[in-house]
């Protein structure tokens, strides 16, 4: 964006990954965020934590900024609505584009072939490749280690494998110091009052469930 470091206020406040790992941020600075245009267009000044990393997006809009869009967000539609002075706002994502930054903030190898072959196919009017796509399964970026809960079961849990040495020993410490608190199989749930631990939907006696 070509802003210069001069704007960026120093800040001792790093991002931290599942993995324990740590980023260190170059500062914040406040940017003008604006959203579609005339006449539901909105502009909020939007805070910002900058750090050097590879990334599948270059600019990442927490909760903090969407409350002060007060947007409504819909996952399943990929969109979000929000109130301006000229009526709702709506903005809807490219799904395709959503999809290729996903794979590839999942670190799929494959990602970006995929999206080629399903460029291809739309305009060939085939759609195999996307099919495929749906089915693969995306696996997460971190792998996993399995270390025993002390104790008469001998039973096993698991621990992320990005952990710092130190990290890791703790977490292995306080496992097997409350390895006590695992529940292996529901037998380990007897005496419990069903009110904590049967779940309930909230709907209406008066009203026939449709599935």
């Amino acid at each position: 964006m070509d802003l210069g470091n001069l704007q960026l206020k120093l800040v001792n406040t790093p991002l931290v990954g599942f993995g324990g790992s740590e980023v260190l941020s170059k500062g914040t600075i406040d940017l003008p965020i604006a959203i579609r245009e005339e006449p539901t267009r909105r502009i909020c000044m939007i805070q910002f934590l900058v750090v050097d990393s590879p990334f599948a997006y270059n600019v990442v809009v927490g909760q903090p900024g969407l409350n002060m869009f007060q947007v409504v967000v819909s996952t399943y539609y990929v969109k979000m609505k929000f109130s301006t002075k000229g009526g709702i706002g709506e903005l809807k994502c490219d799904q395709r584009e959503a999809r290729r930054c996903y794979n590839l903030s999942m670190k799929n190898p494959d990602a970006e072939k995929i999206i080629e072959k399903i460029k291809v196919g739309e305009q060939g009017g085939g759609n195999k490749e996307l099919k495929k796509m749906k089915r693969e399964r995306i696996e997460p970026i971190e792998g996993h280690k399995d270390r025993v809960a002390t104790g008469r079961t001998r039973k096993t849990t698991r621990i992320g494998s990005q952990m710092t040495p130190e990290l890791e020993t703790l977490t292995i410490e306080f496992l097997k110091k409350n390895n006590d608190m695992f529940a292996w199989s529901p037998l380990y749930f007897q005496e419990i009052d069903p009110k904590i631990i049967v779940h309930r939907l909230n709907v209406d006696p008066l009203v026939k469930p449709i599935k």
